[in-house]
């Protein structure tokens, strides 16, 4: 890889206690150096390095405060804050970026993008009870073969409304559902009543939890039509193999349409969404553009002139277990971000994908993750914005999300693959024309509106698009 050139002129060290020679040495400096407690020290290290990065690869380079405005020695999350790009007025600021993070913690950063966590082992999203009420109910969306939440018994649709015998409420849910182990008091939705069960579960999360993103496959018959159904939760390459034998059953079966259901899959590794959306579209796929790489002026232009122009797409490869669609459904909600919007917005250009659910989350943009290892703090890493991505009609910038073609809510009462849960039963009538079962809505009249839970601990969507980057000699 060749040299960087003289214009990236990164080296905008905004310490104002620099290293001088001995001959050039500044008093006051000295003085100003032996008054900096050991965490100020620390944290000048961390933050030097952070502006290194963010001023070489953001997608966003030019909107990055000067380093004169900046304090060193402030804490390297509050730093990186005030790093991150604030958005137009003229688009409400729904640009901003919302997704670049920072970690104190690599080697968990690491896991967590193989699908390993200390985690329960169930999704939840929070509702307030009804409108205007403090009150916060936890519905369970999800449970995990082999979790902790499914040795006790916890099941989707089961609504958690006490933490160790506390009512959760808008001021205490982060604090009570971020604790590794607690006593949950259980209820159920009956009649669109929340009815108390008088059942409790004890939670402890397990260290290293090992999530399957392959959560559910089958093929369902209905109308002369054989529909393959995945459940896939996140984008992880390792899992490309499985991926493989999943689609080779849907094959050996003679599926003739597949439904998508993306619902809770926040994202991934763009490779894992490459593989994927050639295992679905048309054969003739291969070779094809599934997206086009958009870096910051100066990255973009380094990249071509040490590349090629090429380099900035991205194409489809092969498949022998492949079902060469022409049309397929993707079941989404606001949980839908980042590769599960690649995937949508990168087949459109060569196959119908026709969107059930509720609009996706609008993450148009790829991070790449960088670990602190030139001062010698490994533990720090950056997971900042690095570029856009745009499919083969050069269609990116869709912060608003993705529109469903079919509108309807998630049914948190109804297990995920049973034919009647609403969003899979929408699909399927759309599909084979049918409507002798109407697509069921969530009680939503009853349970308010709901918005996904993160754990307080993470940021959103840390299983944003990976992208991988050529080593730059700098």
């Amino acid at each position: 890889m060749k040299e960087i050139k003289n214009y990236w002129l990164f080296v905008l060290f905004f310490i104002f206690i620099s290293a001088c020679s001995e001959n050039d040495t500044n008093p006051e400096d000295e003085i100003n150096q032996k008054e900096l407690t050991e965490e100020q020290k620390e944290n000048i290290a961390i933050n030097n390095w952070t502006y290194e990065q963010m001023s070489l690869y953001y997608l966003w380079r030019d909107k990055l405060p000067a380093p004169e405005g900046l304090d060193a020695t402030q804490t390297p999350s509050d730093l990186f804050d005030k790093l991150l790009y604030q958005g137009t007025e003229a688009n409400s600021k729904k640009d901003a970026d919302k997704w670049s993070w920072m970690t104190d913690d690599y080697e968990a950063l690491k896991k967590q993008f193989e699908g390993i966590s200390k985690s329960t082992g169930h999704s939840q999203v929070l509702s307030l009870v009804s409108e205007g009420s403090d009150q916060v109910i936890a519905i369970v969306t999800m449970v995990y073969p082999k979790s902790p939440a499914e040795k006790v018994g916890l099941k989707r649709g089961d609504i958690i409304t006490k933490i160790d015998g506390k009512q959760i409420n808008k001021s205490n849910y982060r604090e009570l559902l971020g604790k590794d182990s607690y006593t949950a008091s259980v209820s159920n939705m009956v009649n669109g009543q929340i009815v108390d069960s008088g059942k409790t579960v004890s939670l402890e999360a397990e260290t290293d939890f090992v999530e399957n993103p392959i959560f559910m496959s089958k093929v369902i018959e209905e109308s002369g039509k054989k529909i393959g159904y995945l459940v896939y939760n996140s984008f992880i390459d390792s899992y490309n193999d499985d991926l493989d034998q999943v689609f080779g059953a849907f094959r050996e079966q003679g599926v003739t349409d597949l439904i998508l259901d993306l619902r809770y899959n926040p994202g991934g590794a763009t490779s894992a969404a490459k593989h994927l959306s050639g295992l679905i579209g048309p054969a003739s796929l291969a070779g094809k553009v599934f997206y086009k790489s958009q870096y910051n002026t100066e990255l973009q232009k380094y990249l071509v002139e040490t590349e090629g122009e090429d380099y900035l797409n991205v194409r489809f490869g092969s498949h022998g277990n492949g079902l060469g669609l022409n049309s397929v459904w993707v079941l989404t909600t606001s949980g839908s971000a980042s590769a599960s919007e690649l995937v949508i917005n990168g087949l459109r250009p060569y196959m119908t994908v026709t969107t059930v659910g509720s609009n996706t989350h609008g993450k148009y943009a790829g991070s790449v993750t960088f670990q602190n290892k030139e001062t010698g703090r490994t533990n720090w890493a950056l997971q900042p914005i690095i570029l856009k991505l745009a499919n083969a009609d050069g269609v990116t910038d869709y912060w608003n999300g993705f529109s469903p073609i079919v509108a309807v809510e998630d049914d948190f009462f109804t297990e995920l693959g049973d034919v009647n849960e609403g969003m899979l039963r929408a699909a399927i009538n759309d599909i084979t024309g049918g409507s002798n079962v109407p697509a069921r809505k969530a009680s939503s009249a009853s349970i308010g509106k709901y918005f996904r839970f993160y754990n307080p601990a993470l940021k959103p969507d840390q299983m944003g698009n990976q992208v991988e980057l050529p080593e730059l000699s700098l």
